[in-house]
């Protein structure tokens, strides 16, 4: 079921940081990129694509977003929910029939980026 207090309080918060960062890239702001390239064969070009960091814009402006006045409430509202959900105890777990293949599967592994030369990182701005 869905929690329109929860969902409201989220959208409000998203709106707000949209319109904050929207605000900061008018007044200069600039996202950085990395260039990827994609695709290149030895019979095709290679085709590069700046792929915006959004990640690290947003993360250098935490502190900002953390003042809006829709910030608070977004951080409590799923609090609140849990508060306000009565309290069951789960259900007895059965045992599984296929256990065995359970233990004959192994954890996932990490996958590491390849190593090399590090992509350049470049800012963008409008001019």
């Amino acid at each position: 079921m869905r929690n329109r207090s929860l969902h409201a309080a989220l959208a409000a918060f998203a709106e707000e940081a949209a319109h904050q960062l929207a605000a900061d890239t008018a007044d200069g702001a600039e996202v950085p990129f990395e260039v990827v390239e994609l695709g290149g064969t030895r019979r095709e070009a290679p085709l590069y694509c700046y792929r915006p960091l959004t990640a690290s814009f947003i993360d250098e402006r935490l502190s900002i977003l953390g003042r809006l006045a829709s910030y608070l409430p977004a951080v409590h509202a799923p609090a609140a929910r849990s508060r306000s959900r009565p309290s069951r105890a789960p259900a007895p777990r059965r045992p599984c029939a296929t256990s065995s293949r359970a233990s004959s599967t192994s954890p996932p592994t990490s996958s590491s980026a390849p190593t090399g030369s590090p992509t350049p990182t470049r800012s963008w701005s409008r001019s």
